[in-house]
C-alpha cells in the first residue's frame, strides 16, 4: 500500500474480498511446535490499519469487513494454549495508513503528526490504545506484545507500557514500543529488521527476520533464503544469547 501509494479507498475495497477459507490454526501451531519454536506472534494490526480480529473499536476488521465469518486471532489463541506455545501479538501502534491523524499515509492525507502531536494523540486515544486494551482483555493472556516503529516521546511509549501492564502484569513488551534514539522502554532489545549481531549483547534481545525480503505477501519478491542460510542465522543468533523471530508470510 505504501510503496505503490495505493489510495485508501482502493485498498479498502480490495480488503472486502479477503476470505482465507483454508486457514487452519491447528496446523500452523503444530508446525511451529514441531520445529521447536516456543512462542508465536501474529499480526493483530499492521501499518495498513486492518484488524485481523473482531475489533469493536473499528469496523475495518476481518469480521465486519470481509466475508470470512471467523476470528483467526481467537482460533490461534485457543490452539497455542492447547498445544503449549506462548501466544503473542504484533500491534502497529504508531503507523496506521487508514487513519488521517496517524503516521504514514502521506499520499491520501496532508498531515505530519510530528508537527502536530495533539492530533496524533487523538488517533492514539481513539484507536490505538482502545485496540490494545480490547486485545489483552479479549484474547490474552499473552506471552508478549510486539509494538513497531516507536513513538515520538518517552511519555507516549510509557503510556502503552502502563496500559498493557495494568491489564496483564506479567506481559513482556518489546523494545520498539519507544523511540529508537531514546532510552529503552521495553523489556528487551530488538535488532533492526533482518539484523545480525556482530558480537555479544548484554541485554535480552531478539532479531526479526524474513524468509525472503518482505514481511507480507509480495508478488515481486522471490529472494528466498535457503534452508542452510536460515539455520546458520539461527545458530549465530542463539549462540550469542538472542531469540530468532522468523517471519513466515502466507501467500496472496
Amino acid at each position: 500500500m505504501q510503496k505503490l501509494q495505493i489510495p485508501r479507498t482502493t485498498y479498502r475495497e480490495l480488503a472486502r474480498d479477503f476470505n482465507p477459507v483454508k486457514f487452519d490454526a491447528e496446523t500452523w501451531v503444530k508446525l511451529a511446535r514441531s520445529t521447536g519454536m516456543k512462542y508465536l506472534v501474529i499480526t493483530a494490526k499492521h501499518h495498513d490499519g486492518f484488524a485481523m480480529y473482531d475489533s469493536q473499536v473499528s469496523d475495518y476488521n476481518i469480521i465486519d469487513w470481509t466475508p470470512f465469518d471467523r476470528d483467526p486471532l481467537k482460533e490461534l489463541a485457543d490452539q497455542c494454549r492447547e498445544q503449549n506455545i506462548r501466544f503473542c501479538i504484533y500491534y502497529s501502534h504508531r503507523e496506521d495508513w487508514d487513519e488521517p491523524q496517524a503516521y504514514g499515509n502521506t499520499w491520501d492525507f496532508d498531515f505530519n503528526p510530528g508537527e502536530n502531536l495533539d492530533r496524533f494523540e487523538e488517533y492514539l486515544e481513539a484507536k490505538a490504545k482502545p485496540q490494545v486494551r480490547e486485545l489483552i482483555q479479549n484474547y490474552g493472556p499473552f506471552g508478549l506484545i510486539w509494538f513497531d516503529r516507536g513513538l515520538y516521546t518517552q511519555e507516549q511509549a510509557q503510556q502503552f507500557v502502563d496500559l498493557a501492564r495494568d491489564l496483564q502484569s506479567d506481559i513482556i513488551i518489546n523494545g520498539r514500543v519507544g523511540s529508537y534514539d531514546q532510552e529503552l522502554v521495553g523489556d528487551y532489545q530488538n535488532m533492526g529488521d533482518n539484523g545480525m549481531p556482530i558480537g555479544g549483547i548484554e541485554e535480552y534481545w531478539e532479531t526479526p527476520q524474513t524468509l525472503n525480503e518482505t514481511w507480507g505477501y509480495s508478488q515481486f519478491d522471490h529472494e528466498w533464503k535457503s534452508a542452510k542460510e536460515v539455520i546458520h542465522r539461527l545458530v549465530a543468533i542463539v549462540s550469542q544469547g538472542g531469540n530468532y523471530l522468523l517471519n513466515v508470510g502466507p501467500t496472496g
